[in-house]
Formats: C-alpha cells, structure tokens, sequence
C-alpha cells in the first residue's frame, strides 16, 4: 500500500512538472526582453523561366516526329511518346501506301488548274485529304460542327495527362486513317476527353506529317459582316487560323471553323461574306451525309456552285440536277454505286447515266463511305465561266508584272548610270567640259586664219601673183583669194557659245582687209 501511494505520488510529481512549465511559459516569455529581428534571409532564386514550345514543335511531338534541337518538349518524350512514335510511324506508312501517294499522283495527272483558295465544307480535321487532292492552295478554308479547342499548350497540362492526350489523337484519327472519313461522334466524343480538347491537335498532328511548318496559331471569330476579329465565344463563328510554309516557304494560311452550315447558320453568321471576300477557288466534298442534297442547305450548296472553279466531290456532294451543262464540265471518275444502306435514299439516277454514258477515269483509291476502290466514285466538275474568268485575270496580272517589270529595269538601268556617273573623279568633267569649249575656238581661228591672210610685204616685181595682169608695172592684188577687185572677200566663222569671246589673232586678220575692195589696196604701193 506504502509503495503504490509512493509510485502514485512520483506520477503526480512528473506530471506536475511536465504540465507546470508549459502553463507558466507564457508569463516567463513576458519577462522577457524582446528579441532582436533576425537578420533578412536570402530569398529564394526564381525558378528558371521556360521557354514555351513553338506551334511547330507542338504539332511535331503529336504526330510523333523528331522535335527540333534543344525543344522544351524534350523533356516529355519519354517511354509513352516512343510509343506513340511507333504507332503514328505505322499508321501513316499505311495510309501513305494506300492512299495519299496515289491520290498526289491522280491529282497531278487530272486536276489542271489549281486555285490559290480552296473550300472544304463538312470537313471536320481532314486536312490530310485537302493537302492530297490540292497541295498548291495557299488558302484554306475548313469547316465543321467541332469546336477547335484551345491552342494546343503541352507544358501547360500536368505531365501525366501526355499520354491520354497522344492516346486520344491516336483514336480520333482512327476512322480516317482506315476508311477515309470521321465517324462524328466517335470523333466528338474522342476530342472532348483529352486534356487538350478540340481539333486542333488532330490538325496539328496531319499538318505536321505532310511536311508543313506551323508558324503561328491564333483563336479568330468572324462577325455578322464576315470580318475576321479576336475570339470571342459569343458570335457564332469560332476556330483558329494558322500560318504555315511548305516544301516551298512560301507562306500559306489554314482556317478552321466552327460553324453552323445549314441555312439558317449561314443567313446571319457571317461565314459567306468571309467566303465571299476572298473569291473564287476549288471546293473539295467527302462523305458530307449527304447534307446538300436538301434544300436545308441550299445556301452552302448555292456558293459551291457560285464560287467554284473546281469542284471535285463524291455523291454525297451537290446533286447531279443542280449542274448547269451550258455552264459546267462534268468529268467522273470511279464507279458510281448505290449510297450505303443508311443513305439509301440519296441514289441518283442522274449519276448513274453520267456514269454509263461517259467512260469515267480511272481511280485507284478510295473515296467515300464505301472505303473501297471498286465502290468509290469521283465528280469533278469544271465552272467554264469561272476558270475564263480566273484565265483572263492571271493574263492582266502577267501583263501588268511585265510591265512592272519592264519599268524597274529601265529605273535600275538609270541608277547605274547616274551612279557611275557619279562615281567619275571630279576633274575629269571639268577637263572635259573645257575642252569642249576651247576646241569650237580653236576650229574658228583655223577658218578665220584661211579665210583672212595678211597682205604681202614683198614686191610685185620680185613674184608676180597667179592672175595678175600681164601690163608692166601693174601691181599684184594684196588678197588673192578675192575672185574680183570690187568684191569683197568672205570670211567663215564657226558656231560657238553665247558667252564666249573670239580669239583675238582672229579679230585682228578679219579687220580691214576684209572690208576695204582689192582694186583700192593694189593703188598704194608696198613699202
């Protein structure tokens, strides 16, 4: 018992002091002098500023190409991008085999006259097959329902987001890839997942594939006048243009947007104005639902027709009655079959004569919802009006460059000459300018000297002159250059400047002799 109330009375006694000084601290701290402020700490150095990766270096890392030296994207291709690599590598290789390489070649074989613009409405992404078809359009213009996204910004998002984005470009690709078209929803569905949402970085991945340089990518909006403004998500017209340059740097810009294009989008959006703007082009359809066969798209249908010079297409384009014989060349190509079971309803007998009728070029891709060659078919039809328009316009212009031309190697040809000019030491046109003026002096006083000789001293009996008169003691004429003694003789001068003075030998032998009769000079002897 003794021992427990000690062992309790020890326990007391800890507690009191392990609790007592902790209560009392306070009082203690205020007896205190108060501290002196500590010394200021070095603050911490910023962390170093990264650059953000170029446009160019972006789209490279999505469709796993080799990033440019000393890329801030470097540091997130790791062991997932090398896959990705791998699977971009062998998707593209595929469809480069299949498809892309022949339709470059078909394209260039059949399609003439490419225009500097070119239309891919219902388009989605699908810049890969707008770049095959026409790869010298300097503008284009794509439009669909996606929404672009943002500027696609890889250091912007956590680092273990990258792969479910690579991963989410790799399946919204798919479709195309394999069967020449998106299915939409898998698409939408696809892009809205990904850490960087839109179709931006489906773009960006088949611009970057098919050679082309990102320059610079801004988000746009076009106004109910179809003016081109900063993005705003209020007007109904949203996407991004993009500046790139090709095989060629020469400067290119892609449009993609967002756009209703059914009659009563295009009525008040302000798309056709933007269209309208810039003129004529080629126009490319693919796998469009068969949108334009209904008069719900009449509008978008009417500028097809309206403003193109080109416009090649499958069936699910503008229907066969719209076209106009008088006005447009119709040249098919492929094997015009009926539309897939969920179209059925769109077959064109039209077509099917046009294709009996005329033995259509050959293709050796595929086209369409079919995805096979023997079932695809392509129209390409040729606006007459169009192309002499675009033909007499591309001559003025030669004419005017020619003339241009002309002009500043006449103004290049002149500075050269007045440089020279300008380049001569200073004394040299003095001296020259001198001489000009003494040699016309000189040449007057040699006629003059001709002209005017002085009188002989010697007598006329010493050396009688030529025509003298045969009487004794007659004395020779002084001038035998006067034809008669009561003519006076001629003096010849020649044309000289205003302002300068005759030389004086020349004054003095044309003074008297001249002017006095030869028959008076010979009455007074010689001395």
């Amino acid at each position: 018992m003794i021992k427990s109330k000690l062992f309790a009375a020890l326990l007391a006694g800890l507690f009191v002091f392990a609790v007592g000084p902790a209560q009392s601290a306070p009082k203690a701290a205020q007896q205190k002098a108060a501290p002196k402020p500590a010394a200021a700490q070095p603050q911490p150095a910023p962390p170093p500023k990264v650059e953000p990766a170029s446009a160019d270096d972006t789209a490279r890392f999505l469709a796993g190409l080799p990033l440019s030296s000393g890329s801030p994207l470097a540091a997130l291709a790791d062991r997932n991008w090398e896959q990705h690599v791998r699977s971009m590598d062998q998707a593209f290789a595929s469809v480069e085999a299949r498809q892309i390489s022949k339709i470059r070649a078909w394209s260039w074989a059949n399609l003439k006259s490419p225009q500097p613009n070119l239309y891919y409405l219902f388009s989605g992404p699908d810049f890969l097959y707008a770049d095959a078809f026409f790869p010298d359009a300097s503008t284009v213009v794509m439009v669909g329902l996606e929404p672009p996204g943002e500027v696609p910004n890889l250091q912007s998002i956590p680092r273990g987001y990258v792969p479910g984005v690579l991963g989410a470009v790799e399946n919204s690709m798919r479709t195309l890839l394999q069967v020449t078209f998106f299915i939409t929803n898998n698409m939408s569905h696809d892009l809205q997942v990904s850490a960087l949402r839109g179709t931006l970085p489906v773009i960006y991945t088949f611009m970057a594939r098919t050679g082309k340089h990102l320059r610079e990518t801004t988000l746009v909006s076009l106004d109910d006048k179809g003016e081109e403004v900063p993005f705003s998500a209020k007007l109904p017209v949203r996407g991004a243009k993009i500046t790139y340059t090709s095989r060629d740097d020469k400067v290119r810009t892609l449009y993609y947007f967002s756009a209703n294009l059914a009659n009563d989008g295009l009525k008040t959006n302000g798309l056709l104005k933007f269209l309208d703007k810039l003129g004529t082009g080629d126009a490319i359809v693919k796998s469009a639902s068969y949108l334009l066969h209904g008069e719900e798209f009449a509008m978008a249908r009417n500028f097809l027709l309206a403003k193109s010079v080109t416009l090649l297409q499958d069936d699910t384009g503008v229907p066969l009655q719209y076209f106009d014989t008088k006005k447009w060349d119709l040249l098919p190509y492929g094997h015009y079959v009926p539309p897939i079971p969920v179209f059925r309803y769109a077959y064109q007998q039209k077509m099917h004569d046009l294709f009996t009728k005329q033995k259509p070029g050959d293709i050796n891709f595929a086209y369409g919802y079919h995805g096979t060659v023997e079932a695809s078919n392509i129209l390409v039809a040729v606006n007459r009006d169009n192309m002499d328009a675009v033909k007499k316009a591309a001559e003025e212009k030669a004419a005017e460059e020619k003339a241009k031309a002309a002009a500043e190697k006449a103004a290049a040809e002149k500075a050269a000459a007045e440089k020279k000019a300008a380049e001569q030491p200073p004394a040299a046109p003095a001296k020259a300018e001198e001489k000009a003026q003494q040699q016309p002096t000189e040449q007057a006083t040699k006629k003059t000297d001709k002209a005017v000789e002085k009188p002989s001293t010697a007598p006329a009996a010493d050396k009688p002159a030529a025509n003298a008169p045969e009487k004794p003691g007659t004395p020779a004429p002084t001038n035998a250059a006067a034809p008669s003694s009561d003519k006076p003789a001629e003096t010849k001068t020649e044309t000289r400047p205003a302002d300068e003075k005759p030389a004086a030998p020349a004054e003095k032998q044309s003074d008297k002799p001249a002017d006095k009769p030869a028959d008076k000079s010979a009455e007074k002897p010689p001395q």
